[in-house]
């Protein structure tokens, strides 16, 4: 038995984090409007904050978030799990911005307020969508 899951789903207000990196993949998404994130290289060179309606990011990636004002659904992956690996080869960088088209068709099937049940079954639909390289 795992310490903890391969998927982990969560939905509530969003914050502004200070920098920061997971061992997952990072899903962070703006349930509406846009959240600004920050995936300057090194900590040295100045906050670079850029606009988008959510980011993936890959396991190790420095990054920051600010989405205070917003909901946001952010899923966690095992980069070791056989999504993780097929997430991680499609980024570009370490990490993908997710536009508002592409956001919303990955948020259609997950209800306003939803429960473990809805955001379960919404992570497959989710994971199989960015895995297809969909956006």
């Amino acid at each position: 038995m795992g310490l903890w899951p391969a998927l982990f789903a969560v939905q509530g207000p969003g914050e502004r984090t200070a920098r920061h990196q997971h061992h997952g993949l990072h899903l962070v998404l703006a349930r509406q409007g846009a959240l600004k994130v920050d995936l300057a290289v090194e900590r040295s060179e100045a906050e670079s904050w850029t606009s988008a309606a959510g980011v993936l990011t890959a396991p190790g990636l420095h990054h920051a978030i600010d989405a205070r004002g917003v909901t946001t659904v952010l899923l966690f992956v095992d980069p070791e799990s056989d999504t993780g690996a097929a997430l991680q080869s499609g980024l570009d960088g370490g990490a993908r911005l997710i536009d508002a088209v592409f956001r919303d068709a990955l948020l259609a099937p997950l209800p306003a307020a939803p429960d473990g049940d809805a955001l379960t079954s919404w992570m497959l639909v989710a994971l199989a969508m960015l895995a297809a390289g969909a956006g």
